[in-house]
C-alpha cells in the first residue's frame, strides 16, 4: 500500500523500493511489474520501462485481472507509439481484440498506429469501428479527423470533430482538436 501511495501522489523515487519488496514477496504480481515500468517512464528512463513491460507482456498477461491487462496494454502501447515502436503497437493490440474492443483507447492507440505506418484504410477502419462500438467517446472522432487534416481535407475534419462534439459535448480534448483544425483552416 506504501508503493501505491507514493505512486500516487507522483514519488516514483520512493516507489520504486516498495515495489520491489513487493515483487520479493510475490513475484508474479503484474501490478508491481507495471508500476515498476510506470515509475521509470516517468523518470525518463522510457527503454528500461519499456523492457519491464515487454517482459511482463512476454508473461502472457491473461493471467492476471482484466483491469490490470488493460492498464498493462495501455501502457505498453503508449510507450511504444512514444519509442516509434508502431508495428509493436499493431502486433500486440491485435492479439487483444476482445480487450480492444472494450476499451477506447486502446481501440485509439490500434487506429494511430495504422495511421502512422502508413496504413491509412486499416486506421479509417479501426475508427469508424471505434465510433460505432463507443460513439459517446471522443477518441474515433478525434482520429477520424486526423485523417482528414492528412488529407488536407479540413471541411471534413471539422465536421467530424462537430459530429464528437454533439456525441460528448463536455469533451475538452473534442474541443481543442476542433479549435487547432479551425485555426489551420483561418478560421480562429
Amino acid at each position: 500500500r506504501l508503493a501505491e501511495h507514493y505512486f500516487s501522489k507522483g514519488d516514483v523515487l520512493l516507489a520504486i523500493p516498495h515495489f520491489r519488496r513487493a515483487l520479493l514477496i510475490d513475484p508474479e504480481s503484474f501490478k508491481c511489474g507495471l508500476r515498476i515500468a510506470q515509475c521509470l517512464d516517468r523518470l525518463g528512463r522510457a527503454s528500461e520501462a519499456y523492457d519491464s513491460l515487454l517482459h511482463i507482456m512476454e508473461r502472457g498477461i491473461a493471467r492476471c485481472e482484466e483491469a490490470i491487462q488493460r492498464e498493462i496494454l495501455q501502457a505498453f502501447t503508449n510507450l511504444c507509439h512514444r519509442l516509434g515502436k508502431e508495428l509493436e503497437v499493431i502486433d500486440c493490440l491485435k492479439s487483444h481484440s476482445s480487450l480492444v474492443e472494450s476499451t477506447p483507447a486502446l481501440f485509439y492507440n490500434l487506429g494511430l498506429a495504422f495511421y502512422k505506418c502508413n496504413r491509412f484504410s486499416e486506421a479509417q477502419e479501426s475508427f469508424s469501428r471505434l465510433k460505432a462500438v463507443h460513439p459517446r467517446h471522443s477518441a474515433g472522432y478525434i482520429g477520424q479527423a486526423i485523417l482528414y487534416c492528412q488529407l488536407s481535407q479540413y471541411d471534413q475534419a471539422v465536421r467530424e470533430l462537430q459530429a464528437g462534439r454533439a456525441a460528448a459535448p463536455r469533451d475538452a480534448q473534442i474541443i481543442e482538436n476542433l479549435a487547432v483544425v479551425q485555426m489551420k483552416m483561418g478560421n480562429p
